[in-house]
C-alpha cells in the first residue's frame, strides 16, 4: 500500500471517529439500541447500524471523489433539516415509550377506611404490567 494512501486512510480515520462520537450518534444509536433488553441483540443491532452509515458514507463519498461531485449547500441543509427531523422522531418515540399506558380507578381499603386510588399499568412488549399508584393519589392514600 503505497504511503499516499495510507496517510489519506490515517487522516481520515480521526476525523471518523469524531463524526462517530457527535451527540446526535450517539443519541440516535443509543436511542434505537435501548428498545432491545438482549444486550447481544443490541449490540448487533447497534453494529448493523454503524455498517450501514459507513457504506452509505463510503459509497457518497466515492461518488463524490469520482465523479468530482458538489453538494450544492441547499441539498446540504435538506440533509441536515432530515437528520433533525430523523432525531426530533427519535425523541417523541422514547418520551412515548414512558408514557403512563392503561390508567383507571380502583377501590381499595385499609382497615375501615374505603377510597378510590388511580392506578396506571406500564407494560413494555413481553412483560408482565407493573403496577404504579399515580403521583396524585400517593399522598391520598397515605393521608386517609
Amino acid at each position: 500500500m503505497g504511503t499516499t494512501l495510507l496517510t489519506t486512510l490515517v487522516l481520515g480515520f480521526a476525523p471518523g471517529i469524531k463524526h462517530a462520537l457527535d451527540a446526535d450518534h450517539v443519541v440516535a444509536v443509543s436511542t434505537i439500541v435501548s428498545q432491545y433488553r438482549n444486550p447481544l441483540k443490541a449490540t448487533l443491532v447497534g453494529i448493523s447500524w454503524g455498517i450501514g452509515h459507513t457504506m452509505t458514507l463510503l459509497l457518497v463519498g466515492i461518488a463524490v471523489i469520482v465523479f468530482k461531485l458538489v453538494i450544492p449547500d441547499p441539498v446540504a441543509l435538506s440533509m441536515e433539516f432530515l437528520v433533525g427531523a430523523v432525531l426530533f422522531i427519535l425523541g417523541v418515540q422514547i418520551l412515548w415509550k414512558y408514557l403512563p399506558k392503561k390508567k383507571h380507578t380502583h377501590v381499595h381499603d385499609h382497615g375501615q377506611d374505603m377510597h378510590v386510588h388511580e392506578h396506571v399499568h406500564l407494560r413494555k412488549d413481553g412483560e408482565e404490567s407493573i403496577h404504579h399508584h399515580a403521583p396524585a393519589n400517593i399522598a391520598q392514600c397515605y393521608l386517609a
